[in-house]
């Protein structure tokens, strides 16, 4: 799943956010669902990209997907945070570097075979864009979760397919 062909400038997004903390560009989950053998295979391949309208956002944005590995798996995570040059009008590109995967320790999980591919997304700040893909490969129908149409951030495209 790629979504190229976008092109803006800084400029573009300055004002337009005013009072919002973070807004929503893209968020997109594609799910694929085929048998093999009798067996049910499911593909979710997402993407999500944020803009950072407020300051407060400013630094290290963490992230946390979290899987069970009996079940899922996660894999081709591209996550990378475009970060504004508001004199020149251009993105810079900072790509995530270490992707770490970690088990889960939650009082609230009544078992412990959680895991997460965890990372940060470094410079963030006003202005600036976060992107991440991935794909989760689930062999489990029960645990593919839901999809969630109403957010707390201002959501400008949103799709299901």
């Amino acid at each position: 799943m790629a979504f190229a062909g976008w092109s803006q400038k800084p400029s573009d997004f300055r004002d337009k956010y005013e009072g919002e903390v973070a807004v929503r560009l893209e968020e997109h989950t594609h799910v694929e669902l085929e048998v093999d053998d009798g067996e049910i295979k499911i593909n979710r391949s997402s993407f999500i990209k944020t803009y950072m309208a407020s300051a407060q956002l400013n630094g290290v944005n963490k992230v946390s997907l979290d899987y069970e590995p009996l079940f899922s798996k996660i894999s081709d995570i591209e996550a990378h945070t475009l970060i504004p040059n508001f004199e020149k009008d251009k993105f810079g590109k900072e790509k995530v570097r270490d992707i770490i995967d970690r088990k889960v320790l939650d009082d609230d999980i009544f078992h412990d075979g959680t895991r997460a591919k965890s990372f940060e997304f470094q410079g963030v700040k006003k202005g600036g864009i976060t992107q991440l893909e991935y794909t989760e490969e689930i062999s489990e129908p029960r645990l593919i979760g839901r999809e969630v149409f109403s957010s707390s951030l201002l959501t400008l495209n949103k799709s299901l397919s």
